[in-house]
């Protein structure tokens, strides 16, 4: 397979992104409201369909999606608070739509108490059958979060990594999302799932990524990729990502480099940077830009909230995130950064209960320690 150089997906891609700019504005966030009503009191709640013909769409849509199996693999290294907000968050707002759920952590004592209980203190809470389809692995968390994914691929789903590439415990197609602890949920959110599975029904091979950093077509370059923070991936999209990131020794010559900084660049550049050269260019997606395109007008927000810096990442919370919760409805901020932002993730617990979240056996800064120090020793080892 010749796969395209990543200047040609870079520009590939974006004109995707402008072809369907409009119609996502048209489709994915209007879907999005109109499917999910304020009320009263601030919550959120469903709307109902405004014609018989919407219902029938709705039941023929969901018809088809029972022919795909859909299961989330949440990479988690739980030694915080804000760590177990995140996991929690997406338990209650993005995982109703999963046929499966694992949790993913490293085998470690404190690591599968707190598991443990986040997962027995969400059935006993949420009252559902969502409860019923987590299920949580502990490995050797020697590859960070492409180590756990991969290993709760292999182990949990039984998704073959030598020669086979089929899922072993599954007769149906079955669409991969992938997401990690560093994502906290603001809101429900539902339209990657939707967009994966859309692709998955039209048979085509697909990698689709929450964020993702576009080129514009006056200065494209060669620094295209999707960020790994949420990613979907289509039945046919899969194999290319096992063969990429979970292969014997991947990784291993970041265990070589002197400083953190280098050794952290690594990861990112192996495991996460590389994944989208590996795809042609209509088999890669992203829902919203990583940085501010130029293509898009904000003259009207900018006005009234300052100009956004082309070169603000959405993850630090600045004024390309603030443009992003206001205009695009974006439904996630990343771990650590604006604490302050409500979210609707937590409806489980009242006011008083959210100290539960602080009180977790989590680990000593010794325990901690002595675990990233045995990762890092056993890095890049399967």
């Amino acid at each position: 397979m010749n796969y395209p150089s990543r200047r040609r997906i870079s520009i590939a891609a974006l004109s995707l992104w402008i072809g369907l700019r409009l119609l996502l504005n048209e489709v994915r966030f209007i879907n999005e409201n109109s499917s999910i009503a304020d009320t009263e009191d601030g919550t959120w709640a469903p709307s109902a369909p405004s014609t018989s013909t919407k219902t029938h769409s709705h039941q023929q849509q969901h018809e088809r999606e029972q022919i795909i199996e859909k299961a989330l693999i949440i990479a988690t290294v739980p030694y915080t608070s804000e760590h177990v907000l995140a996991i929690w968050t997406q338990l209650e707002c993005i995982v109703s739509n999963y046929d499966k759920v694992v949790i993913s952590a490293p085998d470690a004592p404190w690591s599968r108490d707190i598991i443990g209980q986040i997962v027995n203190e969400f059935k006993i809470r949420s009252e559902t059958r969502i409860g019923n389809k987590i299920d949580t692995a502990f490995y050797v968390n020697n590859r960070y979060d492409a180590g756990l994914w991969c290993d709760g691929l292999k182990h949990n789903l039984g998704f073959g990594l030598e020669h086979e590439y089929h899922f072993r415990n599954s007769t149906k197609p079955r669409a991969v999302f992938l997401t990690n602890d560093s994502l906290v949920a603001l809101r429900r959110y539902d339209n990657l799932t939707d967009e994966v599975t859309t692709a998955t029904l039209s048979g085509k091979a697909k990698l689709v990524s929450l964020n993702g950093k576009v080129d514009d077509l006056e200065t494209p370059n060669e620094d295209l990729w999707v960020e790994s923070v949420y990613r979907g991936f289509t039945p046919d999209a899969l194999p290319t990502f096992v063969r990429h990131t979970c292969g014997v020794g991947v990784g291993r010559q970041c265990k070589r480099l002197g400083t953190k900084a280098k050794f952290k660049r690594c990861i990112v550049e192996t495991f996460e940077i590389s994944l989208a050269s590996e795809y042609q260019a209509d088999e890669v997606g992203i829902m919203y830009p990583s940085y501010f395109p130029s293509i898009w007008n904000s003259s009207e927000w900018e006005k009234a909230n300052g100009a956004v810096d082309p070169k603000d990442h959405w993850l630090k919370g600045g004024r390309y995130f603030d443009f992003l919760l206001e205009s695009e409805h974006f439904p996630f901020r990343k771990k650590g950064i604006r604490r302050e932002l409500p979210t609707q993730c937590t409806s489980l617990f009242t006011d008083k209960e959210l100290l539960w979240f602080e009180l977790l056996p989590y680990p000593s800064k010794e325990t901690l320690s002595a675990h990233q120090q045995a990762m890092h020793a056993s890095f890049g080892e399967q």
